[in-house]
Order: C-alpha cells, then structure tokens, then sequence
C-alpha cells in the first residue's frame, strides 16, 4: 500500500511526473481495495483528488497542496480524465483527445 500512498501524495502535490489517473488507477485497484475502508475507496474512485487528503491524513503522511491536477475531481470545462479544456458547440460538449462526448438537453 506504501507504493500507492506515495503516487496519491504525488498527485494532491502536483507532480508533473507521474503516470495518468485512468491506467494507475485501474492497476492498483485490488492493493487500495484491501489498503482503505471501503468508504475511503468509494471516495477515492468517485472523488479522486478530493478523498485524496483524508486517506494521506489518516496514514500519518504529510503533504503540500498543489492545483495542478484540481481536474481530477470534476473541475468545470476541463475533462476529468485527461485535465484538457473541454470544447462544446451547442448542445454537445467533449474531450478534444477523445475521452468523452456528451449531448446535454437543457430544459
């Protein structure tokens, strides 16, 4: 679990060096699974950089905030998986590098 607590403080710290969310994420799901309360997983997949300071906390690990990667947590007009600004036209609204598309009927 060291090795995924390491990446995590690499993200809320805003390493610019590090592997993407959407492959490490997926590789170490069994290690956070077995490593955190089930709620501090859910939070984690759902959440991503938002749970990421409670679980740092929790293990005693100490870190420094960074906004690099604030996108992981749903930041407006940017994608969530890859932190490109999103584009839209209308009712449509994607990711320029392919990760989304999305047609939003507003009312």
């Amino acid at each position: 679990m060291q090795k995924q607590l390491t990446y995590l403080k690499s993200v809320i710290e805003g390493d610019p060096d590090i592997e993407s969310w959407v492959k490490w994420f997926p590789r170490n799901v069994e290690a956070l699974q077995a490593g955190l309360t089930r709620t501090e997983y859910l939070h984690l997949k759902l959440e991503r950089i938002k749970a990421i300071p409670k679980i740092l906390a929790r293990f005693g690990i100490g870190f420094v905030t960074s906004g690099r990667y604030d996108w992981l947590g749903g930041k407006e007009g940017f994608c969530r998986d890859c932190g490109t600004m999103t584009s839209s036209e209308g009712s449509f609204i994607w990711c320029p590098n392919g990760c989304f598309r999305i047609h939003v009927l507003r009312r």
